[in-house]
């Protein structure tokens, strides 16, 4: 459960972020009305550049930039360091549960996930998810798989590539359910997209390599620590800044489904347990194709 400091945090981020968004483009709205001639220039990049041509551009250009670097800076600052601090925090919290149970150790937890990661952006591109479905929480494969058969249905499919794993890094960790949930903070470079089958034409995303940041939320089954959501990396500060919970019932699986609840039935139960504040039904994925339709 989020505590109400906590919450507090989060929600001022959120607020910070829109109020400096709006003074840049204020500012940005600024500059063009001061020099009205140069919005006539043209497509792409050559806009901004016919602006600074002038006397008038240049000075206000530079003041702009000056600006929005003393007031943007401050707050990547200040986002950089209190995900930083997440991270660090989560990282001990992992390394004392550790220390008791072996489910939280994190480098084991991290192979894990870079091992998950090239089989299930391959399974996602073949829009097949057959092939990691022993990596998949039960209910989001199923939510996954019926939106990725839909998908092809439609004359649609989504094109994954992994190329490189940059980062992977613990942001919050909860037990306070029947089964531990992991946040963590995923930095790769590769291509996401999604593209209609018959035009060639990419409906969402982009077809060159970029970076791309995620959030995968990981829940332990009492088997193994599998995929539960994918999130957008937007949420990886409002994560960093919540309450580790390290006490929670989930430390205690076999207690929590029962005295006669072991092993292999103790898994079968919690595949269909609610994982602590997890919606195992709602991802970016099927979350992206409710927008485009």
């Amino acid at each position: 459960m989020r505590a109400v400091s906590d919450w507090m945090g989060s929600e001022r981020a959120a607020a910070a972020t829109r109020v400096l968004s709006t003074l840049g483009l204020v500012l940005i709205v600024a500059l063009v009305l001061a020099e009205p001639d140069a919005a006539v220039a043209g497509p792409g990049g050559v806009f901004v550049k016919s602006m600074f041509k002038s006397t008038a551009g240049k000075i206000i250009g530079g003041i702009v930039i000056g600006v929005l670097c003393l007031v943007l800076l401050p707050l990547i600052l200040w986002v950089m360091v209190g995900e930083r601090r997440g991270i660090s925090r989560c990282r001990t919290a992992l390394t004392a549960l550790a220390a008791e149970d072996e489910r939280f150790d994190w480098d084991a937890i991290s192979m894990r996930v870079r091992e998950m990661l090239p089989r299930v952006y391959q399974a996602w591109s073949a829009g097949d998810l057959s092939p990691v479905r022993e990596d998949l929480f039960s209910d989001y494969y199923e939510v996954q798989q019926e939106t990725l058969e839909r998908w092809t249905a439609e004359g649609k499919r989504n094109i994954c590539q992994l190329e490189q794993v940059n980062r992977i890094q613990p942001l919050h960790i909860d037990t306070s359910g029947f089964l531990p949930v992991l946040y963590v903070k995923i930095a790769i470079r590769g291509v996401d997209f999604l593209e209609s089958i018959a035009e060639g034409k990419v409906l969402k995303g982009k077809r060159s390599m970029d970076e791309i940041d995620t959030v995968w939320t990981l829940v332990h089954d009492l088997r193994s620590w599998k995929l539960a959501e994918i999130r957008e990396g937007d949420d990886t500060l409002m994560l960093a800044k919540e309450k580790d919970v390290v006490d929670g019932p989930a430390l205690r699986p076999f207690e929590a489904f029962g005295a006669g609840a072991s092993g292999a039935a103790a898994a079968e139960l919690a595949e269909h347990e609610p994982a602590g504040e997890v919606e195992t039904g709602g991802v970016e994925v099927a979350e992206r194709d409710q927008r485009d339709s």
